[in-house]
């Protein structure tokens, strides 16, 4: 196994935690700052260096496939694709105008998340790691309603459930920081 891929894929997970919490309290109206468009600014560069971040760790695990080919593949092109994800995110936001067609884009995001939870869910121990896409779609669908703005209440429990996503997913890279990985990056 090699360390810096071993680390790029717990980073992409802690970048991935860390920045759908905060877009997920963005979404559900929780906003720190008293000017919204501060918090614009402020949760599109937090959506920047988070898909950056990803397609990083998406480039390492790909490169190096420390989880083996099969499973290196499958979480690198998820990692990568929720890069650009974010990144996308940035861009809508940085630009503003009408989100109805990035809530269309949310649809589509849906779509995927349900396929890849698909096969996450037939790979033995990866059930939770499916239950997690399936909840991001959820979350997808429901914040595609309040984009559109069909029912602004759903979009905001839709930002909900991305944070609680956030929450769930940092005991995804933790467990595996304290299961072993703490002792390659160690040396040991």
């Amino acid at each position: 196994m090699e360390p810096v891929a071993v680390n790029a894929g717990i980073m992409a997970f802690m970048v991935f935690s860390g920045a759908i919490i905060v877009l997920g309290l963005f979404l559900a109206g929780v906003h720190v700052m008293p000017e919204p468009e501060k918090a614009v600014a402020t949760v599109s560069v937090v959506c920047k260096v988070a898909g950056i971040g990803e397609l990083i760790g998406a480039v390492l695990l790909l490169t190096f496939s420390p989880l083996g080919e099969p499973v290196s593949l499958f979480l690198g092109t998820l990692i990568g694709f929720f890069g650009l994800l974010f990144l996308i995110t940035a861009w809508v936001l940085e630009k503003g105008g009408d989100l109805r067609p990035f809530g269309t884009y949310l649809l589509f995001v849906a779509v995927a998340l349900i396929i890849y939870g698909s096969f996450a869910g037939m790979v033995p121990g990866m059930g939770e790691l499916a239950a997690l896409l399936f909840l991001v779609a959820v979350a997808c669908i429901l914040s595609c309603v309040g984009t559109w703005g069909w029912s602004p209440a759903m979009g905001k429990l839709g930002g909900w459930l991305l944070v609680i996503v956030g929450i769930w997913g940092i005991r995804f890279w933790a467990m595996d920081l304290f299961a072993g990985s703490i002792k390659v990056m160690l040396g040991g």
